[in-house]
C-alpha cells in the first residue's frame, strides 16, 4: 500500500466522519478531506529523481 493510497483513505473517513457531523476541537474535517485528497494527487504526479 503506497503513501497516496492510505492519504486517500484518510481523506475518505475525513470526508465520512464530517458527513455525519463528528467534529474534533475545531478541526473542520470538510477542509482536512480535501488537503490530504490533494496531497495524494500530488504525491502520485510528483516524481523525484
Amino acid at each position: 500500500m503506497s503513501l497516496s493510497t492510505i492519504l486517500l483513505i484518510l481523506a475518505f473517513i475525513a470526508f465520512v466522519l464530517a458527513t455525519i457531523g463528528w467534529g474534533y476541537k475545531k478541526t473542520n474535517l470538510l477542509g482536512a478531506g480535501l488537503a490530504l485528497w490533494v496531497l495524494s494527487i500530488l504525491i502520485t504526479q510528483v516524481h523525484i529523481g
